[in-house]
């Protein structure tokens, strides 16, 4: 669960915003049609034959109009499937002047559309544990900044077994899914490494974004500490063999030394060498390295 003091600074954050002329803030890159046209044939191509009814579930949605767009952009392009989309943010106030804002065009849409849905909700990604409501609920998470603020606001930067704030959101999302769902993620970000690794996910789709999208967004190139403003397009696929209770949760790259392996000079293990250190990703890669070279040069 997010604590006190961060729900207090979104719901400030929106309070702010509620004063300002803006009434949407969009982060990374604009819901444009050509965006919503890429997201749209990848949820198209990956649901089921046999399926006719699509549910979505944003997080972190803010004050962004990207799930309702794209829903109404479903809806218009195929008559083959019934959507319904849950655009959920932690922040009250947020959903309560997104509600607001979009109570007139929701129910304009939902009349022309007839079939389908549309709502505002109050989630937070991080509860633990998730409720059993949205429990394998969802054909499709989408995700436009809420990784991204985890990773840039937590002490942890990294996606790892140490990060335990990116760790509950993702073991989350994974309970959220169906069995062949799909993880939709938009970041700054030209890599996600370590959510590649993540166990609770098989497979990765990655296109890059044209920079044109990303103008007037708001501060994008700061979650990552660039100056400049890039979009990537992640679709992560479920994998069902994965549980929350399994204490490692990303893969460690192979040919790792065990973690009682010992120095035969110094008597020291991998383990107490790289201090308890974690080995997904590069890092697993690094420590071996490491390793090998204090083998050959130990003189303890």
């Amino acid at each position: 669960m997010q604590n006190r003091k961060t729900l207090k600074f979104w719901d400030d954050f929106y309070e702010t915003e509620e004063t300002t002329s803006s009434s949407n803030t969009e982060w990374i890159v604009q819901p444009s049609e050509s965006l919503l046209a890429t997201i749209s044939e990848h949820i198209i191509s990956a649901v089921p034959r046999n399926c006719k009814t699509i549910h979505i579930l944003e997080i972190g949605a803010g004050s962004s109009l990207y799930s309702l767009r794209l829903w109404q952009h479903l809806m218009e392009k195929s008559n083959s499937f019934t959507v319904h989309v849950l655009a959920t943010d932690v922040s009250e106030v947020c959903i309560r002047q997104n509600f607001k804002r979009d109570e007139e065009r929701i129910n304009v849409l939902s009349d022309a559309i007839r079939l389908g849905s549309f709502r505002y909700d109050v989630l937070d990604a991080l509860q633990n544990p998730p409720s059993e409501e949205h429990a394998k609920r969802y054909d499709f998470v989408l995700d436009k900044g809420c990784l991204d603020t985890f990773l840039f606001r937590g002490r942890n930067k990294k996606v790892n077994e140490d990060n335990v704030l990116v760790r509950t959101l993702l073991d989350n999302i994974h309970e959220w899914l169906k069995s062949y769902g799909k993880y939709i993620l938009l970041s700054p970000r030209k890599r996600l490494s370590g959510v590649q690794d993540f166990c609770g996910f098989a497979g990765l789709q990655r296109k890059q974004l044209n920079l044109a999208q990303c103008s007037n967004c708001y501060d994008a190139g700061s979650l990552v500490g660039e100056k400049t403003c890039g979009a990537n397009l992640f679709i992560f696929s479920k994998n069902c063999n994965y549980s929350r209770e399994l204490k490692q949760a990303f893969r460690i790259p192979a040919n790792i030394p065990l973690d009682d392996e010992r120095c035969q000079t110094c008597g020291v293990s991998f383990k107490e060498f790289r201090r308890g250190s974690n080995l997904v990703g590069k890092n697993g890669t690094n420590w071996s390295r490491k390793w090998r070279g204090h083998l050959q040069h130990c003189k303890s």
